[in-house]
């Protein structure tokens, strides 16, 4: 066996998601995740507050014996009432309930590489960005292939180069943050491309990271990484 591989036991991610009794302090942080917001990506201690652990990955060492240690979680998004985060490596993107019990997980196909970002629209349906591809993966709830937006270009609005990060807002829209054009292109749920926004309100030296938001769009970024614009689904700077 080449003991460089790496291996996930079933009995290991079972005994790391085991969670501990819900205690009443617990119940009260699950309910601060159903206050309206218009965040839907949360931190990691958000998840550690609500007894989810990470799963573990056990390595097989040179020296013949076996490591385990915890995968790092890499993206985290609640969306009603579920919460849905991807652990690094992983096949599946893990679900749970807003008391951290976890639900069926979505499998992702095994063309996909490293998730780079998600999204999920009103039907549950799951926009993934892969990382190194210029296009968007249209997952149904069920993890199937439904279609692909995007695309590798520079010629056409629709085209992608250097996605970074995707969010989609109240009307169902994917919105995309493209380094490439440094805009947001915006696109039906169902791949039809409707406008892009932003370009001329970014400086030449601001970094772009991440979107967020669905009533209110949000792009960070900035030489810190603190930096936040705002602006309306229609692309109008708020």
């Amino acid at each position: 066996m080449d003991r460089r591989r790496f291996i996930v036991t079933g009995s290991a991610v079972a005994g790391t998601l085991a969670l501990p009794v819900k205690s009443f302090a617990m119940s009260e942080v699950s309910k601060g995740l159903t206050k309206a917001t218009d965040s839907s990506r949360l931190p990691a201690d958000r998840l550690t507050s609500l007894g989810i652990q990470a799963p573990l990955k056990q390595v097989t060492a040179p020296g013949g014996h076996d490591v385990s240690f915890p995968l790092k979680m890499r993206i985290a998004r609640q969306y009603r009432q579920k919460i849905y985060v991807w652990f690094e490596t992983e096949p599946v993107i893990r679900v749970y309930d807003l008391t951290g019990n976890e639900q069926s997980p979505v499998s992702l196909p095994a063309s996909m590489g490293v998730v780079k970002d998600f999204a999920l629209d009103s039907q549950d349906n799951i926009f993934i960005l892969d990382a190194g591809q210029h296009q968007i993966t249209w997952l149904s709830p069920q993890g199937d292939i439904l279609a692909y937006i995007g695309g590798f270009g520079m010629d056409l609005a629709e085209q992608l180069n250097g996605p970074a990060s995707l969010t989609l807002d109240s009307k169902d829209h994917l919105h995309v943050l493209n380094a490439g054009s440094r805009t947001i292109k915006v696109y039906k749920n169902n791949g039809v491309f409707l406008f892009e926004y932003g370009q001329s309100r970014w400086g030449k030296q601001r970094k772009l990271l991440s979107l967020d938001g669905s009533e209110t769009i949000s792009a960070s970024g900035g030489m810190m990484k603190d930096s936040r614009w705002h602006f309306s689904p229609s692309g109008q700077m708020q």
